[in-house]
């Protein structure tokens, strides 16, 4: 055989070995995904009972906080990178200045937490906290609360839209899940 020959033929083995590896990694990496997010026990926001103040016509809005406990089980082969969290609080109320009192929908409060990286096999446990310097449209929600009708029950309803999103399988792969209309509480 000549030299060339047996070149190639190395290099055609040493490709195929590269393509069944990165096969099988992309494999173990995408079915691991799947059952890190088949199993509701694994990543679960609210993870208990969510901690709250926020009643915006209370003069003294420093004592305005949110605490929304979460746990993420990493059950994979691979470690889970970049996870964030994005928590968007919503101020929901019948508005007197619609007609037939339609709701009003406001933004309320906005923050995103990033993690550091959830080895394989292990679990993370804490609180997403939101503070006074969080509520960054405060001053419009209670602008606009004057129109509240307060003859209607409950008069405010509280919700919250988690994002949730990380990298797996050394990076490879991104997923995002979205959580709309969480409700965290109501006025009456």
């Amino acid at each position: 055989m000549r030299p060339s020959r047996i070149f190639r033929t190395i290099v055609r083995l040493f490709l195929l070995v590269l393509t069944l590896s990165m096969s099988v990694v992309s494999f173990l990496g995408g079915y691991s995904a799947i059952l890190i997010l088949s199993d509701s026990d694994n990543i679960s926001i609210p993870d208990g009972d969510i901690n709250y103040y926020l009643n915006v016509t209370d003069p003294d809005t420093s004592k305005l906080f949110l605490d929304l406990p979460y746990k993420v089980r990493n059950a994979g082969y691979f470690d889970l990178d970049d996870l964030s969290i994005e928590v968007k609080v919503y101020y929901t109320f019948h508005d007197t200045n619609k007609t037939n009192n339609a709701t009003t929908t406001l933004l309320l409060a906005e923050k995103k937490q990033t993690f550091d990286t959830i080895k394989a096999g292990e679990t993370d446990k804490g609180n997403f906290s939101m503070k006074y310097e969080d509520f960054t449209n405060l001053e419009e929600v209670q602008n606009r609360s004057v129109y509240m009708d307060t003859t209607k029950s409950p008069m405010v309803i509280y919700t919250a839209d988690i994002i949730i999103s990380a990298k797996y399988s050394l990076r490879l792969l991104s997923f995002t899940v979205t959580l709309k209309n969480i409700t965290i509480g109501e006025e009456t």
